[in-house]
């Protein structure tokens, strides 16, 4: 027994009911994906887009076996929900193609091969319920920025320039929550499918005399991290930034003989954020975080259109939908 006995028809009513409800009150036509697990409700959303049979609900629940196949067999695996461009290359030479091809595949042996993250996905497709469902959002215990490299990088100053972008977007969230954090760290790692390359994934911490939100005092301490981990043999493929133990800054009980931010660190932070907000982004910034930005910065050549905030990205009307359901 699964537990979902007899709720497929129900589902897929409250499905088209919160389908009608949006469209009615904000006016945007939307999908809906109905399944056991994340992933495949993931999966079933992108069904419903693509599918106009379906009327823009997908209910896993309603397939039989048979059909649940074949809904997975007609797309790409790269459809999958966390499987990126890097994934699907990797995938494809192991013969997985398919949503299908996955959905088959040895659970464990995928996470020998590309960790535990992956390892659930497969899981889900296969019913079982790996990622929960949140309906309240826990509260932060850790803010990390990073991002992967449109190139590899082995230049100390390039990497001080990809620290220096990620601190100064940690301390702006920080600031933008009302928190403080305790501890500063930074991420650097090589590629782990050149395996021809020397392998680095470090994640080295510091702990803080005082807990902090300015940027320049995360800068101090990420730049600290990098002198101590940098390894001139190694190819970076990805950098961050990290800070953790974070609380409200109201709950920190402030002592007599303890170092704390002064308020002029806090009236400069603070003048950098509105500048930033009125002008735009990284209007204002550190100097450090344009060294090697050539180098460093994310490839923006697959960015996802931003259908809802920019006029050009918006698709122009037509025949974009396929009118038979194969499954």
């Amino acid at each position: 027994m699964s537990g979902y006995e007899g709720l497929g028809a129900d589902l897929t009513q409250l499905g088209f009911r919160i389908k009608e409800k949006v469209f009615r009150n904000v006016g945007i036509p939307t999908c809906v994906g109905i399944a056991p697990t994340k992933t495949l409700a993931k999966y079933c959303n992108h069904l419903a887009k693509h599918y106009a049979g379906l009327k823009g609900v997908c209910n896993w629940l309603d397939l039989t076996p048979q059909r649940q196949a074949k809904a997975l067999a007609c797309e790409p695996v790269s459809e999958i929900w966390g499987v990126g461009r890097r994934y699907t290359e990797h995938l494809g030479k192991m013969g997985i193609r398919t949503a299908l091809d996955l959905a088959r595949a040895d659970a464990e042996a995928i996470r020998d091969r590309f960790g535990i993250t992956l390892s659930m996905t497969v899981r889900e497709l296969q019913g079982t319920s790996c990622i929960p469902l949140e309906l309240v959002k826990p509260k932060r215990q850790q803010i990390m920025r990073s991002r992967s490299f449109s190139q590899l990088v082995c230049d100390k100053d390039d990497l001080l320039g990809a620290i220096t972008f990620h601190a100064q977007e940690c301390g702006r969230t920080l600031r933008h929550e009302g928190m403080v954090a305790h501890t500063v760290g930074i991420v650097l790692h090589t590629n782990p499918f050149r395996r021809q390359d020397v392998q680095q994934h470090a994640y080295p911490c510091v702990g803080l005399p005082y807990p902090i939100s300015d940027t320049n005092t995360i800068i101090h301490y990420a730049r600290r991290l990098l002198n101590q981990t940098y390894r001139r043999d190694c190819l970076y493929k990805r950098a961050g930034v990290y800070v953790g133990e974070v609380v409200p800054k109201g709950s920190v009980t402030k002592d007599l003989f303890e170092e704390t931010e002064t308020e002029q660190q806090q009236i400069i932070c603070e003048l950098m954020d509105s500048i930033n907000t009125r002008y735009g982004k990284n209007t204002l910034c550190f100097a450090a975080s344009k060294l090697g930005k050539d180098a460093w910065e994310m490839s923006r050549a697959r960015l996802s259109p931003g259908y809802t905030t920019c006029w050009k990205d918006l698709p122009r009307i037509g025949p974009l939908l396929m009118e038979t359901v194969p499954f």
